[in-house]
């Protein structure tokens, strides 16, 4: 995510900057010789795909803090960001 402002301050989503800036590792014979193809896929030389190692995310998970109302019929409004 990528946007500007109304007074064209550039804005930048957290999540989809990080995982755009990720870049997929080649592996098998892409490897070996050192080139990759520039989109990340596609065919390498000789006619077969070339492989791509999937790149590691990191991840960080904690407990929630979320208590519903022991009552189902409790109404209940959730925002999220």
């Amino acid at each position: 995510m990528r946007y500007q402002t109304r007074i064209q301050a550039p804005r930048f989503g957290v999540c989809s900057t990080y995982l755009a800036s990720l870049v997929p590792h080649p592996t098998g014979a892409a490897a070996a010789e050192g080139a990759a193809p520039a989109d990340g896929g596609g065919a390498a030389e000789g006619g077969g795909a070339a492989e791509v190692a999937p790149s590691r995310v990191a991840v960080w998970l904690r407990p929630s803090e979320l208590r519903l109302p022991a009552s189902n019929a409790a109404p209940l409004l959730m925002v999220g960001p």
